[in-house]
């Protein structure tokens, strides 16, 4: 194993089996007369070098946690507060979810250095066994891939638990728009709801359920009947988007039931917050209850608006437009589906053609071109040969 002299402080920098350095860094001694031993780990002797000299500035500054006294759930939420809380709010109440509702409740109280990946792997399995879908555990194994990965950067975490762990194998996924005949229903059903303008605009404009509930009334012009989405994933997801005259009539509606000052189209019943997306949620389900439509995710009304775009032969490049897409195969591949009516009836008008008679009499005449023509076209040698005889 190669071995390195760090420049001026004695310390010694080895190469691992594994490629990565690493020291250790004594940070004084416990009450017992022990020494406080820390190790160091990076993908080069630089960088454990720089680790090094960040770790002796913060324990001489009293900020650093010795990494055997922080446990899972204190890193966690610490990683919540000071990573993702810079990251957009869909995203952060995704992480939120795996953090507090799965992962501190298994494994919270482990102290950070000994978290192991059998315990990660242990989580999956519940995860599993409590009816999570294969996407959603690998989903969750992400975010705790990122979490652990930034342990590993600013804690020297040995290695991060969830690297030798086996992730479920996820399905593709399919999005079953609402037919016709379901989108009816709700639209019936949401009639006098409070959020009767939300099922609308989600129903009509293919936005997406974040860019909803973060809309601001300043974002709608009712006179013109055109709504901003002005913060979305990338650059083409800023828009002016059309709203049909039943959502703005909706919206109208809603506006004079809420006070002047208030900011937000969608907030919670009481107060002037933009509407989270758990409640949300929860009377997405309910409306499709009342109208007896089987249960989907909300990001479903943008498969719907997609494909019935397309149904009624909208252009696709209006459609990754409304859409807010930066390429149009996303469009075409992921969003837009051949809906089950018009495949009904490209079947019913291929029955109808094969039973027609003249469909019937074509095929047959393809089979006698040269009968015909042998009919009309009289052979000289067999007349002369017919007179001779008569002769």
């Amino acid at each position: 194993m190669a071995t390195r002299r760090a420049s001026g402080t004695g310390g010694k920098i080895r190469r691992r089996k594994d490629g990565r350095y690493t020291t250790e860094v004594s940070l004084g001694r416990r009450g017992d007369g022990t020494r406080i031993r820390v190790s160091v780990y990076g993908r080069t002797a630089d960088e454990v070098r720089t680790k090094r000299a960040d770790l002796l500035r913060r324990a001489a500054q009293g900020t650093y946690v010795p990494p055997d006294k922080l446990t899972v759930g204190e890193f966690l939420e610490d990683w919540l507060r000071d990573v993702v809380a810079g990251l957009a709010p869909t995203t952060r109440r995704g992480y939120r979810s795996v953090v507090r509702k799965w992962a501190i409740p298994a494994f919270g109280h482990v102290r950070l250095q000994q978290l192991t990946p059998l315990h990660v792997q242990r989580l999956y399995g519940q995860a599993l066994e409590a009816g999570i879908s294969p996407n959603r555990v690998r989903v969750m194994h992400q975010v705790l891939h990122a979490a652990f990965a930034y342990a590993e950067d600013v804690l020297d975490l040995p290695r991060n638990p969830t690297q030798r762990t086996r992730r479920p194998r996820g399905a593709a996924v399919q999005r079953r728009p609402l037919s016709l005949v379901e989108a009816n229903r709700v639209l019936a059903a949401a009639e006098g709801d409070r959020l009767e303008a939300l099922w609308w605009l989600l129903l009509t404009t293919g936005a997406r359920i974040s860019e909803l509930l973060h809309l601001k009334w300043t974002d709608i012009d009712l006179g013109t009947r055109t709504l901003q989405i002005r913060s979305g994933k990338t650059l083409a997801a800023a828009r002016f988007v059309p709203i049909a005259p039943e959502a703005a009539a909706a919206l109208a509606s809603r506006r004079r039931t809420q006070r002047a000052e208030v900011e937000y189209v969608f907030t919670r019943p009481r107060g002037k917050r933009p509407l989270d997306y758990d409640p949300m949620l929860a009377a997405w389900y309910a409306l499709l209850d009342r109208a007896q439509v089987d249960r989907r995710a909300p990001h479903a009304c943008r498969h719907t608006a997609a494909t019935r775009w397309r149904d009624l032969g909208v252009p696709l490049e209006i459609v990754k437009e409304l859409l807010g897409h930066t390429q149009i195969s996303i469009t075409a591949d992921v969003y837009t589906h051949t809906s089950p009516e018009l495949q009904r009836e490209a079947v019913q008008r291929l029955a109808a053609a094969l039973k027609q008679p003249l469909a019937v009499e074509m095929a047959a005449a393809l089979k006698q071109p040269l009968a015909v023509e042998m009919a009309v076209t009289p052979d000289p040698n067999a007349a002369a040969d017919g007179a001779a005889a008569h002769g």
